[in-house]
């Protein structure tokens, strides 16, 4: 039988007399040079093993001598008998780390835990021992020690720079006894020579039910989804996920779950490098999956709104080429020769309020290259927010803009898809109009629909 002691009891002999050790058969056990021991039928003292007496257990050692206050280690399992001599069971023990074990764990004194059996709890076959006291949940090395720290899957202390990841549990000796963090948080700063920002980051990490860092890339924990890199740190900011050309965003430290619905970020580099660069903050909305709404028309609560191919959520006058709300092309509109052209009947023009970004429909007053000008967008249909193209009422529009005449001229003709119209400065139609003059003296006659049907220095007289 393989037995070893470990550490030395500190007793002195006059406190034999006094540990509490009581024995229902004295006539076996005798006292030897101030030491208890148990006598055979033979005379001889039990050696090597244990006795029980009064439903404890006691350890003879060598010598026949009971031993006290020890840390046993018989056949690869670990015990310890107290002051009187009994093998403890079910108890908590702090004791010193001797240099028989490991100095692995960088500690004077270790907490061990004595089972039912009186053996400690231990790591076994490179395996790591998760046992539950107390309702808590606790990791043994092999040697019987509680770790705390992180913890690798076969039951060792990690202490390095990459302990982090890899790391399987986490043992909270700070705040929790060194019990295993178990459905819940971590946050704590580790050494990530990986991270080009920071090298001294940190991170959040969560731990399973089982104690168990969570590694796998999406969870779903309280409800809320969160993306776990392959050492088990939870991603923040935009994550573009394996296999998927989706870019997701779990937003920051202070909350790292996965953003849905309307929220505002600056895009990643690789998604608008120049929208990174310039640090610009942009809105954008995600579905429940996080999918961003990406270049499309969308209504989203009854309003409507555009994104372009990032997902930022647009602002402006902008030409677009729209099919099923899906927006195929895009450029802004900063002065009259950015207006869609004769050959570019495909194209829109849209508004979106550059306070909240909803997509213009009815009347609005847009500056443009220094001019102000009203427009009309479409309020229903499939084009919703499209400006009104031709005649709308007593008006007249070019890709939204209402046309005008200029100021002090009276009148105008604008020309629209090839027909002539007259308008005032105002942008009203002169309608069923004959022989009014504009400020040089020409004279317009135009029928009910505002289409000129004379002009001229002279009267119109019939004939």
């Amino acid at each position: 039988m393989k037995k070893r002691m470990i550490g030395a009891a500190v007793i002195g002999v006059s406190a034999l007399m006094t540990l509490g050790t009581a024995f229902t058969s004295l006539a076996d056990w005798t006292m030897d040079n101030g030491e208890w021991v148990y006598t055979l039928n033979n005379g001889e003292f039990f050696k090597d093993g244990w006795k029980e007496d009064g439903g404890h257990s006691y350890y003879l050692g060598s010598d026949g001598y009971m031993v006290r206050s020890r840390l046993l280690e018989i056949n690869e399992n670990y015990y310890y008998v107290n002051s009187s001599g009994a093998m403890v069971k079910n108890e908590w023990r702090e004791l010193e780390n001797t240099s028989q074990q490991s100095s692995s764990v960088p500690n004077d004194v270790n907490w061990y835990y004595f089972g039912s059996d009186g053996r400690a709890y231990r790591s076994k076959n490179g395996k790591a021992a998760v046992e539950e006291i107390g309702g808590k949940k606790y990791v043994f090395d092999e040697y019987g020690r509680m770790l705390t720290g992180w913890i690798s899957e076969s039951g060792e202390a990690l202490t390095d720079e990459s302990a982090w990841q890899d790391a399987l549990y986490y043992g909270d000796g700070d705040n929790n006894g060194g019990a295993l963090i178990v459905n819940n948080w971590l946050y704590t700063s580790v050494q990530d020579y990986d991270n080009e920002d920071d090298i001294e980051p940190s991170y959040w990490f969560y731990f399973s039910a089982a104690g168990k860092k969570k590694t796998s890339d999406q969870e779903t924990i309280n409800g809320k989804k969160y993306y776990f890199n392959e050492h088990g740190a939870a991603q923040t900011g935009w994550v573009q996920e394996d296999g998927d050309e989706h870019w997701h965003y779990y937003g920051d430290e202070e909350d790292c779950s996965l953003r849905t619905g309307w929220f505002e970020a600056v895009p990643d580099e690789d998604m608008d490098s120049e929208g990174y660069s310039d640090g610009t903050s942009y809105w954008f909305y995600a579905a429940s999956d996080g999918d961003l709404a990406v270049s499309q028309i969308k209504t989203i609560s009854g309003d409507v709104y555009a994104f372009n191919e990032y997902g930022e959520l647009m602002t402006g006058l902008k030409k677009m080429r729209v099919e099923n709300k899906e927006i195929l092309a895009y450029d802004d509109i900063e002065s009259e020769d950015d207006l869609p052209g004769d050959d570019e009947d495909d194209w829109g023009v849209y508004y979106m309020d550059e306070n909240n970004g909803r997509v213009k429909t009815g009347n609005a007053t847009i500056d443009l290259d220094g001019n102000t000008y009203t427009y009309a967008f479409k309020s229903s249909g499939s084009d919703k927010g499209r400006g009104i193209d031709g005649v709308d009422g007593n008006y007249i529009y070019d890709n939204g803009r209402r046309l005008r005449a200029e100021s002090g001229t009276k009148y105008e003709i604008v020309v629209h898809d090839g027909t002539e119209y007259l308008v005032n400065t105002s942008g009203l139609l002169a309608k069923k109009k004959k022989n009014v003059t504009d400020s040089d003296g020409v004279y317009y006659c135009t029928d009910s629909e505002g289409r000129v049907t004379y002009t001229g220095y002279d009267r119109y007289t019939e004939d």
